[in-house]
């Protein structure tokens, strides 16, 4: 089957502190959709949900042939990996957890909630899991030790937004205006050190 990489995920999570209906869960996501819709065939499929922690929305284009689910709902819990952690079952086993199909994601997420530290160390990157299990009182992100499934953040004082891709920021209406020495520095590195993202604000 197809690797799940070759899959496109693209997510962005946000809250605003004002009540700009700009920012509203559905506005963005149209947005969103909308600075995607022309680059890919056929149009990626959106997804957004709402709740008082906040905003996610992401697209998605599946891959024939790849069954696993990228998001889960059970009970009230939900799970999305934009970077599916592909030894979520082994790690869950390892720490005495029997994987239950339709609920691994979740159950990823509360391991990770009440073993951050080994869990995360068990956990193979790339990976990246956005995950609820308060009936969306609380959002919790978690990405690989190594931060190989980078995950870029940005506040200005009213909105806060993380994404997996930093054009995806566009959607809030943020204009991104490059910083020369980051992406000086991601050209010899090959990436963005420490808390740089190659944009003022990121």
């Amino acid at each position: 089957p197809p690797h799940p990489r070759s899959r496109m995920k693209l997510f962005l999570l946000w809250r605003s502190k004002s009540a700009d209906p700009r920012a509203e869960g559905e506005v963005v996501g149209r947005a969103l959709a909308g600075l995607y819709d022309a680059l890919f065939e056929p149009t990626p499929a959106l997804t957004v949900r709402s709740s008082a922690a906040g905003h996610l929305a992401w697209l998605e284009l599946p891959v024939k042939g790849f069954k696993v689910p990228f998001f889960e709902e059970v009970e009230g819990s939900w799970a999305f990996a934009p970077e599916y952690p592909l030894n979520a079952r082994r790690l869950l086993r390892a720490h005495g957890v029997a994987p239950d199909e339709g609920r691994v994601l979740v159950q990823l997420g509360r391991e990770l909630e009440r073993d951050q530290a080994s869990s995360l160390k068990d956990l193979i990157p790339p990976a990246a899991l956005i995950w609820s299990s308060a009936n969306g009182a609380e959002i919790r992100v978690q990405n690989d030790g190594l931060g190989q499934a980078p995950l870029y953040e940005y506040e200005d004082g009213n909105v806060w937004a993380l994404t997996n891709k930093v054009c995806a920021l566009r959607a809030l209406g943020v204009t991104l205006k490059p910083v020369a020495l980051e992406w000086a520095t991601r050209f010899v590195t090959n990436w963005f050190p420490r808390h740089s993202g190659g944009y003022e604000g990121v």
